[in-house]
C-alpha cells in the first residue's frame, strides 16, 4: 500500500522534539478498514497469523526515527472489533485499546536513546554501537 503526510508527520514530530524536548515519539494513524482481508484479521486474532499492517507502521516509525534520532512507534488507530471468545491471550492487550497505544508505550518506556553514529558522547550511559554485537538471540 501506500501512505500520505509524511511532510505533515515529519513537521509535527520534529517540533515535538526540538520544541518540547521529547526523547522520544509514539504516532497514532488511522488506516481504512475496508484494505484488510477479513480472515488475514481472524488469524492474527487467534494468533496464527500476521499484522497486516505492520508493514506500513514499521515505514512510518522507521522514517521518524531516521530522520529525528530519536525511538518512535506506531499505534494503529481503528473503530472497535466485536468482542470474540477465540481471541489469543498474545492479542488480548490490543483488543483492549482501539489504539493499541499501551503496548506502544510500555515498548518506548524502554527504548534506548539513539545517538549519532561516531559520536563519543553518551546520555548518562554506555554506549553500544553495531560494531560491539556479536551475536543476538532471540526467542520463539
Amino acid at each position: 500500500g501506500t501512505f500520505s503526510g509524511v511532510d505533515a508527520l515529519l513537521s509535527a514530530s520534529r517540533k515535538l522534539v526540538e520544541k518540547f524536548d521529547c526523547d522520544a515519539l509514539a504516532v497514532v494513524a488511522r488506516f481504512p478498514e475496508d484494505e484488510e482481508d477479513p480472515e488475514d484479521l481472524k488469524k492474527y486474532r487467534e494468533g496464527e497469523g500476521v499484522d497486516c499492517i505492520g508493514g506500513a507502521e514499521a515505514v512510518i516509525s522507521r522514517i521518524v526515527s531516521r530522520e529525528l534520532a530519536v525511538p518512535c512507534a506506531h499505534a494503529p488507530a481503528l473503530p472497535p472489533l466485536a468482542a470474540d471468545k477465540s481471541v489469543s491471550p498474545k492479542a488480548c492487550a490490543e483488543e483492549l485499546g482501539y489504539t493499541f497505544l499501551p503496548c506502544i508505550l510500555v515498548g518506548l518506556s524502554r527504548a534506548p536513546l539513539l545517538v549519532p553514529a561516531g559520536s563519543a558522547r553518551s546520555q548518562g550511559g554506555p554506549l553500544l554501537f553495531a560494531k560491539d554485537v556479536d551475536a543476538v538471540v532471540v526467542g520463539e
